[in-house]
């Protein structure tokens, strides 16, 4: 029953407010295995992989090849481990507003 939040919008607008946007938890989640985002044609616009959760530049800055993404829904995946060893996947989308 491990707290596991991925915000579902956010304002990569350099204001230092929802910037990023990562997989955030209690101290019972040991690691992301993976965080994938995708644009809603399929193609995968972010990807990390093996990180802590809690830390936002670890996350997605709402890029893809170095130029800023305009305002769209996006799908993640994301899969983390738990302190016990145990894995949790998990789905949703994530709004991108300017």
């Amino acid at each position: 029953d491990a707290n596991i939040y991925i915000p579902n919008v956010f304002s990569p607008n350099d204001d230092g407010i929802n910037d990023f946007v990562t997989v955030f938890s209690d101290h019972r989640v040991r690691r992301v295995v993976y965080l994938e985002i995708f644009d809603r044609w399929g193609n995968q616009v972010f990807v990390n992989e093996d990180f802590d959760t809690n830390i936002p530049n670890l996350g997605w800055d709402g890029s893809f090849k170095g130029k800023k993404m305009n305002p769209a829904v996006f799908a993640y995946i994301a899969k983390v481990e738990l302190i016990n060893g145990e894995t949790i996947s998990r789905k949703g989308d994530i709004t991108l507003i300017r």
